[in-house]
């Protein structure tokens, strides 16, 4: 499989931009690794006001995507990075839409990126059980504790996870 090269998407929902950073730094770390990883910011169609949208994480709903989100093909990466951060405790409403429209995720190695002030609640678990429902497994995850923002501390931290997660990227037999 010389030559072949693993693709990765870091799809994220960003809200104070910290995990926006976050999902940047990721996708660049992924690269040197010699992964082809793309970040996908999930836009929502109508932007979520802070109530009504922690109000539809606590409740994992879901939210409308940007139409030129849904025009792309999601399914054609082997590697997917959700990252989001934490609203009530759970995921943002993208990241639920998001993982109802990918397909194939038996196929697929998934992680989760959870970025958070202090604790990220049931978070994880969220995206976890979404992902099982799809077929899935969720093969990691990393919860940053981000209170004063994506720092040095932050990006050690992201990449000694992408360290040991590294045998999930390394070609089958």
């Amino acid at each position: 499989m010389e030559g072949v090269s693993i693709k990765a998407l870091v799809a994220y929902a960003s809200y104070s931009g910290n995990t926006a950073v976050a999902a940047r730094h990721l996708a660049q770390a992924l690269r040197s690794k010699g992964l082809e990883a793309r970040e996908l910011e999930l836009v929502t169609k109508h932007r979520l006001s802070p109530g009504g949208g922690a109000l539809r994480a606590l409740l994992g709903l879901g939210a409308e995507l940007s139409p030129s989100l849904l025009e792309e093909n999601w399914n054609e990466y082997e590697v997917v990075f959700l990252a989001t951060p934490v609203w009530s405790f759970s995921a943002l409403p993208q990241i639920n839409t998001f993982v109802h429209k990918l397909e194939n995720l038996e196929k697929k190695k998934i992680f989760a990126l959870v970025t958070c002030y202090f604790w990220y609640g049931g978070a994880v678990s969220q995206i976890e059980n979404r992902v099982k429902k799809k077929g899935g497994e969720l093969n990691s995850a990393l919860s940053l504790s981000l209170p004063t923002g994506f720092n040095d501390k932050a990006k050690k931290q992201l990449i000694k996870w992408l360290d040991m997660l590294e045998v999930h990227f390394l070609p089958r037999e």
